[in-house]
């Protein structure tokens, strides 16, 4: 009996976007009114006539596809041109036969071997009745080839007998959607998953202490990952938000920055932007200190500055006739000034007393004089009587200073001074081969040495060079430091580094030896031993199950191995026995790699396949052969020839195309237990040559019927079309497709934005800075070849008015960032500070300069000589007397907005002042003036270690002396 059946296969692919189950839910073309598969693609396990082929199993057709009577396992076979995924199957039973079939397998190819689909399916209950069968949403069925093996056969009136499958059909679905590429794996990280086709979901991980920036799912449509690959990247601590501040952006990942700023009345301390940098903060987080209150301004003075800032400061000046009590700097620390606001008197302030001294003379007004004494063993350095005159002593306090103990020689070294008083300074020199490690020099300050005394080093010999190494550094004397690295391919044992302390090396010298590469782990085994240096060796071995397959030991010589790593082969499992056939030489359990078996027939079949098949890698290869017996006539294919008219079993028939034709096919077929081994070919016509990929390439230069040829672009170019096209008798599946340029993703600048989203060849971007901003780099930037005109540019912060100096101009009233403004002074003012600064980031380069008043000719005192004629402020001038005359008051003054810091000297006539005789020079303490009785004046020098004591005109001891020099010598 024959039946007919109509089967409906249903698969839901969790597609997104545009790809939806209804748009996989199309008849392919088995119908008798569509026949887009053609004949050709419909074959069969065999046929009860020429009208029952299987041409003849197309669904509503006049009759039907019914299987030969000794077939016992009869199937109808469609092929596909391109891969296809079915959603339904739907069947008929044979009107004309008046049969039908109950229940069918199904088998699909899948990755070249056919695999069971569903079996058991409900069938049809009547010859025209149509019989659906869905599957289950999470169900794929992708192939592009299927095989229906109808079951259970019945017929009405029982006209055939035994009882023969019928079958007409349609099929549902729709092409396949594209596999997507590989993704990758993101560095430093792990991928979930190594399916890649359509509705398939990777997830991504990182390793320990990395976060992952991206999509950590990716899933596949249509050939497209719905997002790029991830990255793995380092992330920094919470920087935390300063105290009375604010903090800007709350992620943390490598190259992330965040922004702080300080609430009103508080300062920033710090950098206002820090950037992650591979897990590091770019600096420290920056504090808010708090601002001070307006000090005011002291009557009868002057202050400079207007902002009262953490860390910043305030000078005070006085008005003429009147001198500064009080600290003339202030310096804000977190709201408090350092100091109290000055007062301007005008009288002499306090002069103080000298420590290890005493002060004789408490009155401080104009005109009044307080004198000055040391103590026991301490030198008066300075003047010891001090004049207030106009509000201002004439001058400063002197000090009592002490002298020095012998400091010592350096062993190995000497000692240049022998003098040990208060400001006296010796040095000391190594001979060569030694350094000197310590102080060159030191100075007696009030009775102490500025510092210890150094000792003489001895320098190291070369300590000379590792072989297949170099050294770094050529200086051997004590503390130098010298280090190691060995040439590319070699690895260090001993000390990378060694330094010279006192003449010996602190290590000796590295040795280089070389390295072999990671021989690797066999897959199903493990490796031995994990040291590649030169000279070592390492073992292999395979799981249970597995032959291993090379050398077992390998050894690095000379930085290679002495052989390749071996492989670990898996055993085979019991073979197969063919039917109406037995195995030769068969044995008990598995077998081993390389092992080999034959096969024979039984008295009646011919073996088909190999008689002799070999256990490779857990695999028999080539497959079982089968025993086969007579075959029926296979036809002639249109367009082509075949050789050979016997149909027996074993033999075997060819075939040949036409010109300009492709055998699509076997070439030979043969016949094997009754059946040949492979249907009918047929011959298609060969495609033209479809042309070359401007920007791109073709592969693939096979033009036959089923070939195809791929389409690649080159890089910076998107494929606009179809990736491939297949030749189908004679004609291409489709066009030529275009490679278009395109330029990456240009990113959005930050505190910016970015205008534009087409990324192609020709298009633009624009960028804008939010308020506050300005724009660092080019406004517009174009896509040229897939590549952008330039870089995309940043937004900087702009800075905040400077404010102009008092007495002085400025030039510029652009604050954006880069912009630079420029200060000057009016005339007789002079300016201090930077002439010109930039805004960068929102922060000036300098601080407002100040315009400083310039001080008026102060002339020279009669007998004297000026050296210096600026009288700007800061500037210095010097006065000295001429020979014969001494000079009363401070020799130097200097211009301070506008003021001189002293009045000037007066050259006196000494030796008519002072009569003939020996008298203390005003100068030095260490020498004193002989005045003759003609009135002449001469310096002379006291002994080296004495001063000039004026009580007894004599040179004496220094701690007997009360000196009144102005020079200071002594201080």
């Amino acid at each position: 009996m024959s039946g007919f059946f109509r089967i409906v296969f249903y698969t839901i692919l969790s597609f997104h976007h545009t790809w939806s189950k209804d748009d996989c839910n199309h008849p392919l073309g088995m119908s008798e009114s569509d026949k887009r598969i053609p004949d050709e693609s419909i074959t069969s396990s065999s046929k009860l006539s020429s009208n029952h082929g299987p041409s003849n199993a197309r669904l509503d057709g006049p009759r039907a596809w019914c299987s030969a009577l000794d077939d016992n396992s009869p199937y109808i076979q469609i092929r596909f041109v391109k891969e296809k995924l079915i959603t339904a199957i739907e069947t008929q039973g044979s009107a004309p036969d008046n049969s039908w079939s109950t229940k069918y397998d199904v088998h699909y190819l899948k990755k070249g071997k056919w695999t069971l689909y569903k079996e058991g399916l409900t069938g049809n209950r009547h010859p025209n009745r149509l019989q659906k069968n869905s599957f289950k949403a999470t169900e794929q069925l992708r192939t592009n080839s299927i095989r229906i093996y109808p079951k259970e056969p019945f017929a009405k009136f029982q006209k055939l007998t035994p009882e023969v499958p019928c079958l007409r059909l349609e099929l549902y679905g729709c092409t396949a959607p594209a596999i997507c590429k590989d993704p990758g794996i993101p560095q430093h990280g792990v991928r979930q998953g190594n399916d890649f086709e359509h509705g398939i979901v990777v997830n991504f991980t990182c390793n320990a202490g990395l976060t992952l920036v991206g999509s950590k799912s990716i899933k596949c449509h249509n050939g497209i990952w719905s997002a790029g690959l991830p990255q793995c990247k380092t992330t920094c601590r919470n920087p935390g938000v300063p105290q009375n501040g604010r903090r800007r952006e709350n992620t943390f990942i490598d190259g992330d920055s965040v922004e702080f700023s300080c609430d009103a009345n508080y300062t920033l301390i710090g950098s206002s932007v820090i950037r992650c940098i591979k897990g590091v903060w770019s600096s420290t987080v920056p504090t808010c200190k708090a601002s001070c209150p307006d000090p005011g301004v002291p009557q009868n003075g002057q202050r400079v500055g207007t902002s009262f800032g953490h860390g910043k400061h305030l000078q005070f000046y006085c008005s003429s006739g009147y001198w500064l009590v009080g600290s003339q700097l202030i310096v804000c620390n977190e709201g408090k000034w350092s100091n109290d606001i000055p007062t301007c008197k005008a009288m002499c302030r306090d002069p103080g007393i000298p420590r290890n001294g005493i002060r004789i003379g408490d009155d401080f007004g104009d005109g009044q004089m307080v004198a000055y004494q040391c103590d026991s063993n301490f030198d008066l350095f300075g003047s010891s009587t001090s004049f207030c005159i106009a509000g201002e002593w004439n001058s400063t306090r002197p000090a009592c200073k002490a002298s020095c103990s012998d400091p010592g020689v350096p062993k190995h070294g000497q000692r240049i001074g022998s003098n040990f008083g208060h400001g006296n300074k010796v040095t000391f020199v190594c001979p060569a081969q030694y350094s000197l490690e310590g102080s060159h020099s030191m100075t007696c300050h009030e009775g102490k040495w500025t510092s210890t005394l150094p000792v003489c080093k001895a320098s190291c010999k070369d300590p000379g060079r590792p072989q297949n190494g170099v050294r770094h550094g050529n200086e051997f004397g004590h503390n130098k430091r010298i280090s190691f690295s060995c040439q590319p391919g070699f690895q260090m044992t001993g000390s990378s580094a060694a330094v010279c302390i006192n003449g010996k090396w602190s290590a000796s010298i590295p040795r280089c030896f070389a390295i072999c590469p990671d021989p690797g782990v066999p897959a199903n085994g493990s490796r031995i031993g994990n040291d590649f240096l030169d000279g070592q060796t390492v073992a292999f071995r395979c799981d249970q199950g597995h032959t291993l397959i090379g050398s077992q030991v390998l050894q690095c010589v000379a930085g290679k191995w002495n052989g390749v790593s071996p492989k670990c082969k898996a055993s085979c499992p019991k073979p197969v026995v063919p039917s109406n056939g037995r195995v030769l030489n068969s044995m008990p359990g598995l077998s081993r790699h390389g092992d080999k078996v034959k096969y024979a027939c039984n008295s009646g079949f011919r073996l088909e396949g190999s008689s002799t098949i070999r256990c490779n890698n857990g695999k028999w290869k080539p497959s079982a052969p089968l025993c086969k017996e007579l075959c029926q006539d296979p036809g002639i294919p249109p367009n082509g020839a075949r050789r050979g008219n016997d149909f027996r079993h074993g033999k075997r028939l060819g075939f040949t195309c036409n010109n300009g034709y492709t055998l699509i096919g076997s070439r030979a077929i043969t016949c094997s237990g009754g059946k040949w081994n492979s249907a009918t070919p047929q011959c298609k016509k060969t495609c033209a040559d479809p042309g070359a990929l401007q920007n791109g390439r073709r592969i693939g230069s096979d033009f036959r019927h089923g070939k195809t040829v791929k389409f690649l672009c080159e890089s910076r170019f998107t494929l606009r079309g179809a990736r491939s096209i297949t030749c189908n008798d004679g004609r291409w599946s489709g066009k030529i497709p275009v490679c278009t340029a395109i330029c990456n993703h240009p990113g959005t600048p930050r505190n910016g934005a970015k205008h534009g989203r087409n990324f192609e060849s020709g298009s633009t971007v624009n960028f804008t800075c939010n308020a506050g901003y300005t724009l660092v780099g080019s406004q517009t930037i174009e896509c040229r070849s897939g590549r952008w005109s330039s870089n995309s540019p940043h937004c900087k912060t702009n800075c905040k008015d400077p404010g102009i100096p008092k007495h002085g101009e400025r030039k510029g009233n652009s604050f954006d960032h880069g912009k630079t403004l420029s200060f000057s002074c009016n005339v007789g003012y002079t300016l201090v500070g930077d002439k010109i600064i930039e805004c960068r980031e929102g922060i000036w380069g300098a601080q407002l300069p100040l315009c400083k008043k310039t001080c008026s000719d102060p002339g020279a005192p009669q007998n004297s000589r000026r050296i210096g004629s600026d009288f700007r402020h800061g500037k210095t001038i010097k006065f000295l007397c001429l020979h014969g005359f001494t000079l009363r008051g401070v020799s130097n003054i200097t211009c301070n907005d506008g003021r001189w810091s002293s009045e000037n000297p007066v050259c006196s006539d000494f030796c008519k002042d002072e009569g003939a005789g020996n008298h203390a020079d005003p100068d030095n303490c260490y020498g004193f003036i002989m005045c003759d009785v003609a009135g002449n004046a001469f310096e002379k020098d006291c002994p080296a270690g004495l001063a000039f004591n004026p009580s007894l005109l004599v040179c004496d001891w220094p701690e007997n002396v009360e000196c009144e020099a102005g020079s200071g010598e002594l201080l």
